[in-house]
């Protein structure tokens, strides 16, 4: 029976989720600001469901730690709503394991890295914005990982590394991939310019069972991620 957790009022100590089975809610409007990782879910937990309609704050390290490097498939799912604001002074979300798939329709950014993807098969939409001001805003370097990006993601020095040959991204047509401008010369300036954009596509399907858990993210989506709440 899947263990519910829904945090409905401010707290500054971190949230823990280290069980099977768990689906965590954070409430729109709620703080999570801690000295460090706001949101704790590390170990070798499956099958947890996670929906962010308030505000992770950390001050250090990374807001977000999630999985474990051993285990390949956890078959969760993290969905950041439209309220909702990941923010960490340092990174934003450190996932470790594979199998995660991430949409997100709010924010998540970071002085550094904003998401630092080691588990393969990790799957990223990004319906939002995903911002780092000093560092990298995506680097995955798990085999297979997948990223499409129907909003912006922006950062200060490299916005997006791919460490392995079969990660894939794909941005929509109106929307953007951007670092900040750096010194070039006026040739190489309007070869390149100040900002990549990528054509519309969709370059990774996975199993029945992720496409069954992008359904229900898409329907919780709708309703700003408010599921059926009981408060904790």
């Amino acid at each position: 029976m899947t263990q519910k957790i829904v945090v409905t009022s401010d707290r500054t100590t971190p949230v823990s989720v280290r069980a099977s089975d768990t689906e965590l809610v954070v409430d729109a409007g709620v703080h999570i600001s801690t000295a460090s990782t706001s949101l704790i879910a590390t170990g070798a937990a499956t099958d947890c469901a996670f929906y962010i309609n308030g505000e992770l704050l950390a001050g250090s390290g990374y807001a977000v730690t999630f999985g474990d490097g051993g285990v390949t498939d956890s078959d969760s799912l993290f969905v950041v709503g439209k309220t909702g604001r990941i923010h960490g002074t340092s990174g934003g979300m450190e996932i470790r394991s594979g199998g995660l798939e991430l949409v997100n329709h709010g924010t998540i950014e970071a002085g550094q890295t904003t998401l630092s993807i080691g588990g393969a098969a990790t799957k990223v939409t990004n319906n939002g914005l995903l911002a780092s001001s000093a560092g990298v805003a995506v680097k995955a370097s798990g085999k297979g990982e997948t990223l499409i990006n129907n909003g912006s993601i922006s950062a200060a020095a490299i916005a997006l590394v791919l460490a392995r040959s079969r990660a894939r991204s794909s941005s929509a047509a109106a929307t953007t991939i951007s670092t900040a401008p750096r010194a070039r010369s006026p040739a190489a300036s309007k070869a390149a310019g100040a900002t990549t954009s990528m054509s519309s596509a969709t370059l990774r399907r996975r199993s029945s069972n992720w496409r069954r858990r992008a359904r229900i993210s898409s329907s919780r989506a709708s309703a700003s991620h408010s599921a059926p709440m009981s408060s904790t």
